[in-house]
């Protein structure tokens, strides 16, 4: 069988959920393919994408990355740091994941407020420190996404997850490509980058360099980009080992308590994670 030919590539897409590496990777992209690499080409990276959007503004020249990351880090870190959702910040892990993924209506920043308060916090902060104040966004399911949910306001984060990994999913079925080329969408996961003190994502790149061609890019080494995350909380790549992925071991019972275990192993859908090559046996049966 022949290998598949080179596709010429003008514009590289990312799509990604919070908390799963995006900044990283399109910084990474970035320093690789500078005139490349855009975050918007359809509906912005971390939301629902439509494949009316995608058909409608899909260029000739457009390659699709979808990354994912483990259902367990993801909404341990996403509970840590709540982005867009101001509602689901300071509460107990529990409490977390059981909420309804929705604002309160009590909860809200006007559009000329320039400070908000943090819950965790007796202090004034900017709205651009308050990271679960910032572009406040609670997204409810449509039809149009593809998926057998229903329609509306949806129950908890783990049927967020769900709901975004299927929509996620579909987009190559959205995206018509020849098998004689590379394919369009690629599916990448955060674990996978981060193998190997950061090897993975240089792999990656070296994948990304000898499949397709890039217009208008000079043929050049890859540069990795080793740091993700911005000031002290920067973290070095190369130095970040797979202990530090709660799902690769069995997590602390102070974090993942029985009643948390217990709600995890209701709600969250392992058939899907599976298909995604993530496996969880330490939660339990």
């Amino acid at each position: 069988m022949n290998a598949p030919k080179r596709r010429d590539v003008s514009r590289i897409c990312l799509i990604s959920e919070r908390v799963s590496g995006s900044n990283w990777l399109t910084s990474t992209l970035q320093k690789n393919f500078p005139r490349q690499v855009a975050t918007n080409c359809f509906t912005f990276k971390h939301w629902f994408q439509s494949p009316l959007d995608i058909r409608d503004r899909l260029q000739d020249g457009d390659i699709v990355i979808v990354n994912f990351r483990n259902a367990l880090d993801w909404i341990l870190h996403l509970w840590r740091k709540p982005w867009n959702s101001s509602s689901h910040h300071n509460l107990t892990l529990e409490e977390f994941i059981t909420k309804q993924w929705m604002a309160n209506p009590q909860i809200g920043f006007g559009e000329n407020q320039n400070t908000a308060l943090h819950p965790g916090r007796h202090l004034s902060v900017t709205v651009e420190e308050n990271y679960s104040a910032f572009h406040d966004h609670y997204e409810k399911y449509k039809h149009i996404f593809g998926g057998d949910f229903p329609e509306g306001p949806i129950d908890n984060i783990m049927k967020l997850r769900a709901m975004k990994v299927d929509n996620f999913v579909r987009i190559k079925d959205w995206i018509l490509s020849d098998p004689a080329w590379t394919p369009r969408v690629l599916f990448v996961r955060y674990e996978d980058l981060i193998a190997i003190g950061g090897q993975g994502m240089e792999n990656f790149i070296k994948g990304l360099k000898t499949s397709y061609n890039f217009v208008n890019e000079k043929e050049e080494d890859v540069i990795l980009n080793t740091y993700k995350g911005k000031g002290n909380q920067a973290i070095n790549m190369t130095e970040f080992e797979a202990r530090e992925l709660y799902y690769t071991k069995n997590p602390e019972s102070s974090i993942i308590t029985p009643e948390v275990q217990n709600i995890l192993l209701r709600h969250l859908d392992f058939e899907q994670e599976k298909k995604l090559g993530y496996h969880y046996e330490f939660l339990g049966p």
